[in-house]
């Protein structure tokens, strides 16, 4: 109650507020709260009422890629470069590790595993290449990579 003038200030603003969300989204898709003077992300700190502290080099990834859903469901730990896995880029093709090559009139499967780039092979459609890159991202523990279905004519 300190920081109001008065006891009907804080009955006032908490019934106005009550059973609404706290926080803002911000402009990077997450949500944060003000708490001991600085803006706090709400998955780290929901994470920490759970499970306790954030090991060192460790991450908080939102499972469905929705940055504004923090049900404890939907958080898991992960290290920075399983975290990189998800960030998506412009092109969404080379994003799933399949990328055309007009030269060979052919489609290339890759994944990148521990900084080593395997090449998966060559491929007549876009499907078969896709399938590769998707088996070789489970036999290599990539279930959490976001799918993304890109249109094949790209």
């Amino acid at each position: 109650m300190s920081h109001f003038k008065s006891p009907h200030a804080w009955k006032s603003t908490n019934s106005r507020l009550a059973g609404k969300p706290a926080g803002k989204v911000r402009a990077n898709g997450y949500v944060t709260v003000y708490l001991d003077g600085k803006n706090q992300y709400v998955h780290r700190l929901i994470w920490v009422y759970h499970f306790g502290n954030i090991p060192e080099n460790m991450e908080i990834d939102h499972i469905n890629h929705n940055r504004t859903d923090n049900r404890i469901e939907n958080l898991r730990l992960v290290t920075r470069a399983e975290n990189a896995l998800n960030l998506g880029q412009r092109h969404p093709i080379k994003r799933n590790g399949v990328t055309w090559r007009p030269e060979h009139k052919r489609w290339y499967a890759r994944i990148t595993v521990h900084g080593k780039r395997l090449h998966l092979g060559t491929f007549i459609n876009f499907e078969a290449a896709l399938a590769a890159r998707l088996h070789a991202e489970r036999e290599h523990g990539f279930q959490h990579v976001r799918r993304i279905q890109p249109d094949a004519t790209a």
